[in-house]
């Protein structure tokens, strides 16, 4: 075995529903892991958010990757 051990990426997946509030304090916690962040790709997955979630990501963390569904999509 290297005696370099290789990191693997890591993906996180952030499910987010009108939840702007919480968003902050979740992407600055990912983002202070401690983990290469050149390592670590972050996507949150958007249900139809209403409250302005979208523009803050945008505006704050724009190195998250989004996928924005048009309706909250849920389990029944």
């Amino acid at each position: 075995m290297d005696k370099e051990r290789r990191r693997v990426l890591v993906t996180i997946i952030v499910v987010n529903y009108n939840g702007m509030r919480y968003l902050g304090r979740c992407l600055n916690s990912l983002f202070s892991m401690d983990y290469p962040l050149e390592e670590v790709e972050i996507i949150v997955v958007d249900n139809g958010s209403s409250d302005g979630s979208l523009e803050f990501i945008q505006s704050n963390f724009p190195m998250v990757k989004i996928l924005k569904n048009s309706v909250n999509t849920s389990l029944k």
